[in-house]
């Protein structure tokens, strides 16, 4: 059975942005004129996690990990295809690990709320790694918008200046509110 392909129309497109290798080998960043942004990439790697109870979720045990761009997935590990639950690494407020843990606490904007997960994997030092990559290419690009955002401003606010009348118009035009028909 061939499944689709899902396809995503892209329409106001003010720039795009290839991110960096160590970040993502094959993703782009895409700023909108209405200053949102989105960003797309390759599939990533699945990690084999236990979650840890917490009285934030129902569930625990083990899992798979998948670390993205944007977010931190669960994935059921007897069906690859369910989605247990996603955190977005923007509402990260810490994470951290050691050598058999991979623990961060999620914010108050997560589905979870607020709380504090705890893995344990042997690849707690390569999933602090993708972590920590796909949240410091998350505050570049955020940087990036800013600075698009305020040359754009800038720009914006130039051409309001230059569209004004110049000094010689206003001396024109007031010699001609002066004269009498």
């Amino acid at each position: 059975m061939a499944m689709a392909a899902a396809v995503t129309e892209l329409l106001n497109i003010r720039t795009v942005t290839r991110m960096p290798r160590e970040t993502k080998k094959h993703a782009v960043a895409i700023l909108f004129y209405d200053d949102t942004s989105k960003t797309f990439a390759c599939e990533s790697e699945r990690f084999h996690v236990y979650l840890m109870p917490t009285p934030n979720l129902d569930i625990y045990g083990e899992c798979t990990m998948q670390i993205t761009h944007e977010n931190i997935y669960l994935w059921d590990v007897h069906n690859a295809r369910v989605k247990l639950v996603m955190w977005p690494l923007s509402s990260l407020r810490r994470y951290g690990r050691d050598s058999t843990w991979f623990t961060f606490e999620s914010g108050r904007m997560c589905d979870t709320g607020e709380g504090l997960f705890t893995f344990q994997t042997r690849e707690g030092e390569l999933i602090y790694q993708r972590v920590h990559s796909a949240t410091l290419s998350i505050a570049q690009q955020h940087e990036r918008m800013m600075e698009e955002l305020e040359k754009s401003s800038q720009v914006a606010y130039w051409h309001h200046i230059t569209r004004q009348n110049s000094v010689g118009d206003l001396y024109s035009y007031q010699g001609m509110k002066g004269k009498k028909k």
